[in-house]
């Protein structure tokens, strides 16, 4: 049977609001990083009855060091990471290691080339080879498909949303982005996903993320999970909305569902993208 506490008095001793204070002066990035550790918690996928079965080892670890400092960061701190055996996939979410991979246009590198072999849909790449090398002769016909777009060969997940292109930087930049503009148009009708991602968040986005008090609800929320107790909205309200108007009701129609929109791996994305973006800016002053 479930526990369910009855009064914020019962929260364990580690919640403290003060802990989170940080959040007031959290940007892009900061907020990417603290999102991106609570959406290891699997709020999706589990069942409620095997929530704690499926609550690995690893991700209890990695709560227990947000409840000790909830400014703890998967991307810089080594006790964090060290608990995750595939940390690296982490990287390329991770504005500050790849900066320039998240700013939507880059030149691609030798890393990048090597690396495309992965994301090649395997038996077309070997369908390919059986019907051309470049020795062949220029004059011999070849099927249809190998006139096809780079993307179309890359798995279908991977394909909607990346693209190598070929651009003649000999024609004049009115040219060119007339001609990417074009480009665009035509690409854009064939993505069957919601594309492109929102705008910019701005300040006051962060300000009212932090007054909502998403991030101990996050991990209040997380505890519950861990530890199979629910915590009711009217408890969540009283223990981060302690001296506010704010009630259940704005736990249950604006910061529950906000808490899980922001934890969603498009909004993660984005934030990682705006602060690529910031980073590159202030890195050019």
């Amino acid at each position: 049977m479930t526990k369910r506490i009855k009064h914020a008095s019962q929260l364990p001793e580690w919640f403290k609001l003060e802990k989170y204070d940080f959040t007031k002066n959290l940007d892009a990035l900061g907020w990417q990083q603290q999102l991106s550790v609570r959406a290891l918690c699997p709020f999706f996928e589990l069942n409620p009855a095997d929530y704690r079965e499926n609550f690995s080892e690893e991700l209890w670890l990695i709560f227990q060091a947000t409840r000790e400092n909830p400014n703890s960061n998967l991307f810089r701190d080594n006790k964090l990471a060290g608990h995750i055996d595939n940390a690296e996939h982490f990287d390329w979410l991770d504005p500050q290691k790849n900066t320039r991979n998240l700013l939507g246009i880059h030149s691609t590198s030798m890393k990048d080339f090597i690396a495309l072999s992965d994301l090649f849909n395997a038996e077309k790449i070997e369908a390919a080879k059986k019907s051309f090398s470049p020795a062949d002769d220029e004059d011999k016909l070849h099927p249809s498909w190998m006139e096809l777009p780079l993307y179309t060969f890359f798995d279908e997940d991977i394909s909607e949303s990346n693209d190598l292109l070929s651009i003649d930087l000999t024609q004049t930049d009115s040219f060119l982005i007339e001609s990417f503009k074009k480009y665009l148009e035509n690409r854009r009708k064939n993505q069957t996903t919601s594309y492109p991602l929102r705008k910019n968040f701005r300040e006051s986005d962060f300000q009212n993320w932090s007054k909502l008090m998403i991030l101990p609800l996050l991990d209040l929320l997380i505890f519950g999970i861990e530890q199979k107790i629910q915590i009711p909205n009217r408890v969540l309200a009283d223990a981060i909305y302690p001296s506010s108007e704010k009630g259940e009701e704005t736990i249950r129609k604006t910061a529950h569902p906000l808490a899980m929109k922001l934890i969603n791996p498009r909004t993660l994305l984005q934030l990682s993208i705006q602060a690529a973006h910031e980073i590159t800016e202030k890195n050019q002053r």
